[in-house]
């Protein structure tokens, strides 16, 4: 399956839903390994519209399949969901920025895919030839908020999408007076969208009001991703590499002993902050001179924080990489997900800050390599006994460059919502250009101020280490912010 496969969509089977004559519907998708055709038949049957209206059928990835696991665990509330909070001009109408936010959905097959699994031998993503928008309209009373409102509705959504059903998306609005801006909430469910493909749509619908949408990128299939997941899964054996890597772990990484990783969110609270110029451009400069990325350098500071976290001297944590080769090229842009989790594993024994770098260094790098391994396949090659889990936080690193895209008079984005995880500590960190991002969603038990506040002082005293005496110890570096240390010098 090397190069690009040949996409058949729903034109191998021509006629309408119960009248699946003709070419074996299994055969009709390639990439559908061990289905059969009344299996197929099955799913077509599940979509609105019936046969007619699918475009192509093909497995979920890795993180696909991680997502939807939890999403069916967690009955009540919808974790995995990304918002953008938009004021709108008032001479923009309602109808534009739909018929808008449709040619974008028109123009990639990814965000016209419903997730089906009922029935089925694997979960499978069906692309809808056709996926209308409904916009809901948020009535509020006198007096009310509504930017308040939808704010509001950014936060864990109590209110599931259907998974089953395209488009994952949802549009919100909400008007108070005329002439005045309005607002809209856009959320797209995370299984067909990260958070770089959240800006590319929100940029996407800007080029198409302001009358550019022919110098946009042309779209890249996200099946393209699929099939080189599986063409990556039969050409390596990443169960060699995770036994060795992780084979003799024996207990969970944890700081402060939290161990639920199917938590369904609502203990977690979440703190942003923003890097100031003067560190941000200290990050770069050490990281520069030491030859690494500052992604490696926040990747060390987190170790850090693990370390003085858990009294472990070999830590492991879930750290969220870009896997895909095809993400944004000059000639195409591809949306949907194309990020994966894996475990990433530091024996910091009683080493220096130096060594701590290069060994964060070497293991990312090795890791690329297996990019597209199953989160749950990496996690079976440890020796920890039970349901225990490997790790209980999640690093992400990104780079928001594309956010700086999204600007046009006629709207405004306000606010980018996070999606939540299952795990009770979730640190992201954005390369914003000039500065970088703090955000940490965190256990209200723990405080996810005490953690953004234990990530940047982790960062100074790696870079005091780094920039005077690079042979410290790790284990002398500090973690707590000034106030704390106060605090505990006191007690």
């Amino acid at each position: 399956m090397e190069g690009r496969v040949e996409r058949y969509g729903a034109v191998a089977i021509q006629q309408e839903n119960r009248d699946c004559q003709g070419p074996a519907a299994a055969d009709a998708y390639p990439l559908l390994v061990g289905f059969d055709r009344n299996q197929v038949v099955s799913a077509l049957l599940q979509v609105q519209g019936g046969a007619r209206n699918v475009e192509d059928i093909y497995p979920l990835s890795s993180l696909q399949e991680g997502m939807l696991f939890h999403y069916l665990l967690n009955e009540c509330g919808d974790t995995y969901m990304l918002s953008a909070l938009l004021e709108v001009q008032p001479a923009v109408q309602l109808s534009v920025l739909v018929g808008a936010l449709e040619t974008v959905i028109d123009r990639h097959a990814i965000l016209r895919t419903a997730v089906l699994w009922e029935e089925l031998p694997q979960a499978v993503q069906v692309v809808y030839r056709r996926a209308s928008l409904i916009p809901e309209e948020v009535v509020a009373g006198a007096g009310c908020d509504v930017r308040g409102q939808l704010k509001q509705r950014m936060l864990i959504a109590r209110e599931r999408m259907d998974l089953r059903k395209a488009p994952l998306i949802r549009l919100l609005f909400a008007k108070q007076a005329e002439n005045v801006p309005w607002y809209a909430l856009l959320q797209i469910h995370h299984v067909i969208c990260d958070h770089q493909s959240l800006w590319a749509v929100v940029n996407e619908m800007m080029a198409v009001l302001s009358g550019n949408v022919r110098a946009l990128p042309s779209p890249v299939s996200y099946r393209d991703f699929v099939a080189e997941e599986i063409t990556h899964s039969r050409t390596h054996d990443p169960k060699s590499f995770f036994r060795q890597k992780l084979g003799d772990v024996t207990e969970p990484t944890a700081p402060f002993g939290l161990l639920d990783v199917h938590g369904d969110g609502s203990r977690i609270t979440e703190s942003r902050q923003v890097v100031d110029p003067i560190l941000s451009n200290r990050i770069k400069t050490v990281a520069q001179r030491v030859g690494v990325t500052p992604a490696r350098l926040f990747h060390a500071a987190w170790a850090i924080v693990l370390r003085q976290t858990t009294g472990r001297s070999d830590v492991v944590f879930g750290t969220v990489l870009l896997v895909s080769r095809q993400k944004n090229t000059r000639d195409g842009r591809m949306l949907g997900m194309s990020v994966n989790t894996l475990p990433l594993r530091l024996r910091i024994g009683n080493g220096t800050a130096t060594e701590l770098v290069d060994r964060v260094d070497d293991e990312l790098s090795s890791l690329l390599r297996y990019g597209h391994t199953p989160l749950q396949t990496a996690q079976r090659c440890s020796d920890i006994a039970g349901s225990a889990p490997l790790f209980t936080t999640l690093f992400n690193f990104r780079h928001n460059v594309a956010g700086r895209e999204a600007v046009d008079s006629a709207i405004r984005v306000l606010e980018i919502g996070e999606a939540w995880t299952s795990y009770p500590i979730t640190v992201l960190v954005d390369d914003l250009g000039e500065r970088f991002g703090l955000t940490a969603q965190v256990d209200e038990r723990i405080g996810a101020d005490r953690m953004t506040g234990y990530l940047r002082t982790a960062m100074e005293s790696l870079l005091e280490a780094l920039e005077g005496a690079p042979q410290s110890l790790v284990s002398s570096l500090s973690i707590l912010p000034e106030g704390e240390r106060r605090e505990c010098y006191v007690r």
